[in-house]
Order: structure tokens, then sequence, then C-alpha cells
């Protein structure tokens, strides 16, 4: 479960360094010293980074509030994914600045790369390019859309109160609290016993007319 945990946390575990690397490049091709993008593209993305981790982390602390088997068998998963999270924001607060001061200095950025024109014989660009502008026309409509939403701030906070309460409403009758749920399958479990003392031949012989019974349908056991 330990390695299931790392393995459903391998594809987020990046993200906060590429995060803060693509902010560094961003502050380099405004024209910034190395240094200064480096201070400014972490401190820029410090606060959203955090919030994010501790997002992913705190789907997983009703883990932790099981119990019996089903806590045994998932808090190492939990505690995997968490603990992995944690420590990439740390890196990604410690280490990955460090390290692009140490690998990106020779890089040269340009003031705005929006006037790239693709060539026509380069296939690889085209793709490329149109990607980008595919990127840039979504990238603006969110940006509206969000634009809205602050401006109607007392709407979309009444919005997302409205769908809170009516998940909470289904809570009770629809949704289950075990991750095992009792089913029935159609089996019985049969403890059988012989007095202290009986000899193995004649155990043996109980248990055979205890089979013999269940064979046959019969209700009654041996005596």
């Amino acid at each position: 479960m330990t390695l299931g945990g790392l393995a459903l946390a391998v594809g987020i575990l990046v993200d906060d360094a590429t995060v803060e690397i693509e902010n560094i490049h961003r502050n380099l091709a405004m024209g910034k010293s190395m240094i200064d993008a480096i201070l400014d593209g972490a401190q820029e993305i410090a606060t959203p980074a955090f919030v994010a981790t501790l997002s992913i982390c705190i789907v997983f602390v009703p883990i932790f509030l099981l119990g019996g088997v089903a806590y045994y068998l998932f808090a190492p998963l939990a505690m995997a994914v968490v603990f992995a999270m944690l420590a990439s924001y740390f890196l990604s607060r410690t280490v990955v600045p460090t390290m692009v001061n140490f690998l990106l200095k020779n890089e040269h950025h340009k003031e705005d790369s929006n006037d790239f024109k693709p060539q026509r014989r380069n296939w690889f660009v085209r793709i490329h390019a149109g990607f980008n502008r595919g990127f840039e026309k979504l990238r603006n409509f969110y940006a509206a859309r969000l634009e809205w939403a602050l401006n109607h701030s007392r709407l979309v906070v009444g919005a997302m109160v409205t769908i809170v309460v009516l998940s909470l409403v289904i809570v009770t009758p629809f949704l289950g609290e075990d991750f095992f749920p009792k089913v029935d399958a159609g089996q019985f479990r049969l403890h059988v016993s012989a007095p202290v003392g009986t000899r193995i031949e004649e155990t043996q012989q109980v248990f055979y007319q205890v089979e013999k019974c269940d064979s046959a349908g019969d209700s009654k056991g041996p005596d």
C-alpha cells in the first residue's frame, strides 16, 4: 500500500517544482537578473503552491479516522501520499531554486515570444505554434470567466454553499459508511469441538459425520 501511495502521487509530485521553474522563466523573460527572478518567482507562488499541496493532503485525512482492517490497509497509502507531497513542497522551496541558479545561469530570454512565426517546412514547429494559439485562447477564456466570478463574488459563494448543502443531504440515505460493506455470500461457519482427551481417530469420525450431515442437508449434527 505504501508503494501504491507513491505510485498515486508520482504524477503530482513534480507540480510544485514545475510551477516554480515556469514562474522563474517568466520573470527572466521580463528582463530581471537571475537572482531577482528566482526570488520573485519563488515568492509569487509560495502561498498558492502551499494551498494546493494542503488541498491534496486534506483528501486523505479521513482515512486516519477509520478503524479496524480498513485503517491498517489504507493508512500506509495515505501517509505515503501526504509525506511525499509535503516533501515535494519543501524541496521546491529549497533545492529547486538553488539548482535553477546553477543550471539556468547561461540562458537567454526574449522580451516577447508572441512574435514567433513558425517555419512552413517544419511540421513540428507548426504543431507547437498551433498548440500555443489554442492554449492562449483557453487561457483568455478562463481569465474572462475568473474575472466575472470575482466581480460577482456573492453569487458565486451562494451557489457554492447551496451545492455543499445539497451534497450533505444525500450523505445519510445514499452513501455507505464502510470500505468493505457487509454482503451475504451464502456461507456460514460451523465450529465443532470434541471433548478433551478424545483420540484422533474418534475426532476424525466426528468430523466425518458433520461433513456427511452437511452434504445430505440434514440439520441435526452428531451427538
